[in-house]
């Protein structure tokens, strides 16, 4: 009951502290405060669509992508196309790394290759998600690029990750 109520407590700080910070500013300067509330407020609201897109982004996928129906297609797969799928799997993966590291134990404890397992954590660098904020600020051109690199080199990783457990 504690940690409930810490956490709860933990949530708001940043809250209060920029509350306070804004009237400290505005009993120093209040020009200054009220431009910078001003713009905080313009950035917000042109900030505000895309935080949409990418809230509905993570609702579809937390809804059609499943971790039991995961779990069960990655252990059916074999060959050449596992690797292709365990990145697929780490791009479309949500949350907070840990929360999956029972899946991939249970996923070792199954002998699939640690090369997979390594080729899936990289690939969470990987978020569709946070496209629109990448559209935002960067050149579609940019995005591919990284988009690609990120994918090549989760490949490669977990070949390396195999390469060096076979020895």
């Amino acid at each position: 009951m504690t940690s409930k109520k810490s956490s709860f407590n933990a949530k708001y700080v940043f809250l209060i502290v920029i509350c306070l910070a804004y009237l400290v500013a505005s009993l120093i300067n209040a020009e200054k405060a009220t431009l910078a509330f001003k713009n905080f407020l313009i950035h917000f609201f042109s900030f505000l669509p895309i935080f949409v897109v990418m809230m509905i982004m993570m609702q579809l996928v937390q809804l059609f992508v499943h971790k039991k129906d995961l779990i069960s297609k990655l252990k059916k797969i074999s060959g050449k196309k596992q690797k292709f799928v365990y990145i697929l799997a780490g791009i479309f993966s949500m949350g907070p790394l840990y929360v999956w590291f029972p899946l991939l134990k249970n996923l070792k404890d199954k002998n699939i290759s640690m090369g997979n397992l390594a080729s899936f954590i990289y690939a969470r660098s990987i978020k569709p998600i946070f496209f629109p904020v990448l559209f935002y600020y960067f050149d579609w051109k940019y995005i591919l690029s990284l988009f690609i690199s990120l994918f090549i080199f989760a490949l490669i990783q977990g070949f390396v990750v195999d390469y060096l457990l076979e020895k």
